[in-house]
């Protein structure tokens, strides 16, 4: 069962983040923003990144959606759902978390203060399962 939680993380949940992220190009303009702040980029290195990326994003996240039938935000949705199924108590592996929890985290972690990061804020088993994985990782 972690391994299929593991393989989920990153060949849907992952894949279904990059087509909410990246849903327009002001939305990808807003994720390359945050993420330009972060690093030490140099000021023309930072605008390069940010406005030619979100042109490159956009086309990557039209590409990720295309491998759902549902559009971005309902599948992000329709996917957390299904995420929730596999959490057995408070974690994929029951009482203590196993790999399964780590990975999904991850790509969570990922988008949070991105497009998107509402659906898991409001989750009703997501949000709480969330909490708990960023107490016990500190990140």
């Amino acid at each position: 069962d972690q391994d299929h939680w593991m393989d989920f993380s990153n060949n849907v949940l992952g894949k279904s983040i990059v087509a909410v992220i990246y849903t327009t190009y002001w939305t990808s303009v807003g994720a390359l923003d945050y993420v330009t702040r972060v690093d030490n980029f140099s000021r023309t290195s930072r605008l390069i990144n940010k406005w030619v990326g979100a042109i490159i994003m956009r086309m990557v996240g039209r590409s990720r959606a295309k491998m759902f039938d549902l559009p971005p935000r309902e599948n992000l949705q329709h996917q957390l759902d299904e995420m929730s199924k596999g959490i057995d108590g408070k974690f994929f592996g029951g009482l203590e978390p196993n790999g399964a929890d780590f990975a999904n985290y991850g790509i969570l972690r990922s988008m949070q203060g991105l497009n998107g990061f509402d659906l898991v804020e409001r989750h009703a088993v997501i949000s709480g399962w969330y909490d708990q994985m960023q107490q016990r990782s500190g990140v």
